[in-house]
């Protein structure tokens, strides 16, 4: 018989080959060791094993740290992760001191979105204080970005910017890091989370995380090309690191780097088709999809095509990829192609939501306004709950003033009963309870709605404007846009001011701590103050608005404030300098720019930048050398480019300096061709376009800067001479503006009351002309034109206004009502109706002109045969004044298409009058209003006069088109301009083919100059 030792040996044994013996040995073990089993099981692929040591874990009863956190893990391990929160919480409310069971609290609460929770019971136990401890114990720099997320959230931005404060000061943990400038960015402090991305950038690689985001880095720093460089070069020291492939190509598809990627994929890849077979390794068709942008880049259309077809049975390509390739090919001027796109896309089956949204946009691109209204009709009744469908109908149907259409439709909708039998105002009130989006509407349709209600009603729509702004999530660049458009489009003073305060509020309410509030009040606040009206709403108040202009930037330099990036900040849309212009107040213009410049040297400092050429001696240039001259204006402007071929290749080198990429136009090939080089900067960020012309070094930039993409820019010092050309002097009164080349004859004859830079006067005209070929049209197809245009008025007198509508000035509002009255047939025709200005402008004439109002039509923008054949029907056209046409002088002329113009003794006042002096055509400039009246009368009731004049304007126009004599002045005074600034003299006015002296200008305009 077997001693008691021997026995008890045996059974445990046995035991051990049992349940009870597994449940023996469990006990006998650690919740460690136990842990640390079941992990190893699961390492080796025995679940069953695992599983089974989980279960018994999370079934112990236990008192102690580690039993409570392993017990708490074992549960998560099992899935059961609300009853792993619990556990933990449970455990570290009794052992608040325990790091490791802190943390792994913290870090589960987090995942599991329970912090709330969390907060609650330890609150309820330990008041706030327990809940502080055990954030404190935290050592997880992930879940430190977790927690700010969270207390941002839950509306306590003092904690988050502590956490935010303690992670970039201590942590290096390249994914809590790159998460953390995430969070910043999403929260409109990009300068802040440039910062983080920067510093990832720049740190040394030790791991495929470290080399994934310091790449990553450079696509949130808008670089994807670098970011692709890197990734590609980090894929040769970590070439298993899936993660670093998958964004690689991610980023290479994404951004149209096919080139880089062709050749990754096969080196000798430098062809179209090995590039095409290198691609077509990539089978997933949203990948293939993706490539089609390649092919549109180049140009390729027959590959756009193969691309896109399916073979029977093939499902359809997805409605989006479809549409975002349509306007792809638009951007590239494959119009035709792109409408195939969009008509195919209205066409298909719409089996989903998204292919009614889609053909609805479609239809938009197509300017099909009631084909998009039916087709989000159609897939609103099959999906009556889309949220999109619903929003994108509410919007475009308000915004066009289809209000009638809207109200009846909606009310067909299940859950829509309220749009019964509305009146206008309640139709966009009641929309907007749906999407306060809609409040844009009311913004930009703002006076034709008020045409539509009563004050009461009127007032009553204007509170539930503010109301539903004020209360729903209104996104910051909407609170941008809104600000702009309320001051842009001239609204009501009350209104404007009352939402600008709406937005005050409504920022601070959701502000982060420390700069971020700051500067979007200022840009919000910039834009309220220092957007003028583009078409003042009333005449009679240029002066005070130039000077509540400067006033305004007076006030804002005190205060600077630097923020990220002009065009970024104020958007590609404000452009003050020219509302400034066409307000008229002409004589104090320059002194409101020099205010502008203040203020945005003040708010984006790197716009005050030299070139290091400009100011290092080493620099200079070398005697012998060609003369670098950079010509930026936007490529779909004519008359400039034509120029570059009067300067001496053996003395100038040409570049063209293009803002973003070009256009289709014939001008934009020009340009190209006519050039020596493209340079190609951003039209989006103003500091990337002045880093990139100050590399190019050069001598003279010559450039045409209406737009934000080009002004902008050149308030820096980038060339030893800077020149404006083609435009008005819109940057005169910078500090690094030089010249202004402009025609003698054209502009007024005391310069120096209006200009503060240089004026070079040349005696001919200073541009080139293209000569294009004028087509003719039957007395029959300008019948057919103006039934189809106008309608019952077809068989009046058409009196055509064909310049923009900032040109035309409240001055000229008496002569409309004084023409309309003298002529009872009179139809008096605006073009661009769709522009938003344009309703100011029509608002406007409805004060002055009355009951005459009926007898004023806004055209939409018209495709260029219409506008050209609207131009040659018209029975009389009408050029603008105190602000004249220029360019569309030139081509009127050249259709012999006579203008009746009355001149200005300003800047941009008389160049259709001195066209006309020029060629030699006499009759069509008038002296008084009077004297324009009668003309424009004789022009529309005297055919044969009309044609007579029309004649003489085709055959004199060769006297300016594509004149040798333009060329060669031109090409003289840019070579002496040189030669000057060699000499070491500063810049002068130049007329008669050489250098003068400007008389002082009267004391009244220094001492107003000086007010500035």
């Amino acid at each position: 018989m077997p001693t008691t030792r021997a026995f008890v040996s045996g059974l445990e044994n046995a035991l051990r080959r049992t349940t009870l013996g597994k449940w023996l040995r469990l006990r006998r073990e650690t919740a460690e060791q136990s842990w640390l089993r079941a992990e190893m099981a699961q390492a080796r692929s025995d679940a069953t094993t695992a599983r089974e040591i989980y279960r018994a874990l999370a079934r112990r009863r236990t008192t102690t740290p580690q039993g409570f956190l392993y017990a708490g893990l074992a549960s998560y391990r099992l899935g059961r992760a609300a009853r792993a929160t619990k556990i933990l919480a449970r455990g570290h409310h009794r052992h608040p001191g325990d790091a490791l069971l802190a943390e792994h609290c913290l870090r589960l609460c987090v995942e599991q979105q329970r912090l709330r929770w969390l907060i609650d019971m330890l609150d309820a136990r330990g008041g706030r204080s327990a809940f502080e401890q055990l954030v404190g114990q935290s050592e997880d720099w992930n879940t430190q970005v977790d927690l700010v997320a969270f207390h941002r959230e839950a509306g306590a931005p003092e904690r988050a910017e502590t956490s935010i404060r303690q992670i970039i000061e201590a942590s290096d943990n390249v994914v809590a890091l790159w998460r953390l400038g995430d969070i910043l960015l999403a929260c409109g402090r990009r300068d802040d989370a440039a910062t983080l991305y920067r510093r990832l950038s720049a740190r040394a690689i030790d791991g495929p995380d470290a080399a994934l985001y310091a790449s990553l880095s450079f696509e949130r720093l808008l670089e994807p090309r670098e970011a692709a460089a890197r990734l590609e070069a980090q894929l040769a020291r970590y070439p298993d690191a899936a993660h670093l492939r998958e964004h690689y190509l991610r980023i290479s598809f994404e951004h149209g780097l096919f080139d880089r990627l062709a050749r990754w994929v096969d080196p000798g890849a430098d062809s179209a088709e090995a590039i095409e077979a290198a691609l077509d390794q990539f089978s997933e068709r949203q990948q293939q999809l993706k490539i089609v942008n390649y092919y549109v880049d180049k140009g390729d259309l027959t590959r756009v095509r193969q691309k896109l077809s399916r073979g029977p049975g093939e499902p359809p390509d997805p409605s989006d990829a479809l549409f975002h390739i349509a306007l792809r090919l638009t951007e590239k001027g494959f119009a035709a192609e792109a409408g195939e796109i969009y008509r195919s896309l209205m066409d298909r089956p719409r089996e989903s939501m998204w292919d009614s949204y889609f053909a609805a946009a479609s239809a938009l691109r197509l300017g099909d306004i009631d084909g998009c209204l039916t087709a989000l009709e159609q897939g609103l009744r099959r999906s009556p709950t889309s949220v999109e469908l619903e929003h994108f109908y509410l919007q475009i149907s308000t915004y066009h003033l289809k209000h009638q259409r809207c109200a009846a439709f909606m009310a067909t909708l299940p859950g829509k009963p309220d749009y019964g039998g509305l009146k206008v105002s309640d139709v966009y009130i009641t929309a907007m309870r749906s999407d306060p989006l809609v409040a844009e509407a009311v913004i930009m349709n703002y006076r034709d709605i008020q045409h539509l209600c009563t004050a009461d009603q009127f007032a009553e729509l204007l509170r539930a404007v503010l109301d539903s702004v004020g209360r729903a999530h209104i996104p910051r660049d909407k609170m941008r846009l809104f600000t702009f458009f309320s001051r842009y489009l001239d609204l009501d003073e009350t209104f404007t001011t009352a939402l600008r305060e709406t937005f005050r509020l409504r920022l601070a309410e959701g502000a982060e701590p420390g700069d971020a509030l700051a500067k979007e009040e200022r840009v919000v606040d910039m834009l309220f103050r220092l957007t003028p009206p583009m078409v003042p709403s009333a005449g009679g108040r240029a002066e005070a608005q130039t000077r509540q202009f400067i006033d305004a930037c007076k006030s804002l330099a005190r205060a600077p404030l630097e923020l990220a990036e002009p065009i970024r900040d104020m958007s590609f849309s404000w452009t003050p300098w020219q509302y400034l212009f066409c307000l008229g107040a002409m004589e104090s213009y320059n002194a409101t720019i020099a205010a502008l410049e203040s203020v945005a040297f003040a708010a984006w400092p790197r716009l005050n930048h030299t070139a290091s050429h400009v100011i290092d001696p080493v620099l200079r240039p070398a005697a012998g050398r060609r003369i670098r001259i950079g010509f930026m204006v936007h490529d779909s402007m004519p008359m400039m480019s034509g120029l570059l071929a009067g300067l001496d290749k053996n003395l100038f080198e040409t570049v063209f300096i293009r803002p973003g990429v070009m256009g289709p136009s014939r001008a934009a090939r020009n340009w190209v061709q006519r050039a020596e080089r493209v340079v190609e900067v951003s039209d989006m960020d103003a500091y990337a376009a002045i880093d990139a012309i100050a590399a190019e070094q050069f001598d003279i930039i010559v450039s045409g800067p209406s737009g934000a993409a080009v002004f902008f820019p050149m308030m820096a010092r980038l060339a030893h001479l800077q020149m404006v050309l083609l435009e008005p002097n819109w940057t005169d009164g910078l500090t690094h503006a030089d010249y202004y080349i402009s025609w003698k004859p054209a502009e007024p004859a005391e310069v120096g009351r209006f200009y503060r830079s240089r004026v070079a006067l040349l005696d001919e005209p200073p541009y080139y002309i293209e000569r294009h070929a004028v087509e003719a049209i039957s007395d029959a197809e300008k019948a057919e034109l103006r039934q189809r245009l106008f309608g019952p008025r077809a068989s009046g007198r058409i009196y055509l206004c064909a310049n923009t509508p900032p040109k035309i000035h409240p001055d000229m509002d008496g002569l409309f009502r004084r023409l309309l009255e003298s002529d009872p047939e009179a139809t008096l025709v605006f073009l661009r109706g769709d522009y938003p200005p344009s309703k100011t402008l029509r608002f406007r004439l409805h004060q002055r002109l009355g009951a005459l109002i009926d007898r004023v039509v806004f055209l939409s923008t018209l495709k260029q045969a219409d506008a050209h054949g609207l131009l040659l029907s018209a029975d009389c056209c009408l050029d603008s004044f105190p602000l004249c046409g220029m360019s569309s002088s030139f081509d009127a002329a050249m259709l012999g298409v006579p203008l009746v113009t009355l001149p200005a003794e300003m800047p941009f006042g008389k160049w259709t009058a001195t066209i006309y002096q020029h060629i030699g055509v006499s009759g069509l400039t008038a002296t008084s209003e009077d004297e324009y009246l009668q003309i424009a009368l004789r022009l529309a009731n005297d055919p044969a006069w009309r044609q007579a004049r029309g004649a003489e304007l085709r055959q004199k126009a060769g006297l300016f088109v594509e004149s040798a004599a333009s060329v060669g002045e031109f090409a003289q005074f840019i070579a002496r301009a040189w030669e000057r600034h060699l000499a070491g003299l500063p810049p002068a006015d130049w007329s008669d083919g050489d250098w003068y002296t400007r008389a002082t200008p009267p004391a009244s305009t220094v001492a107003r100059a000086r007010a500035g």
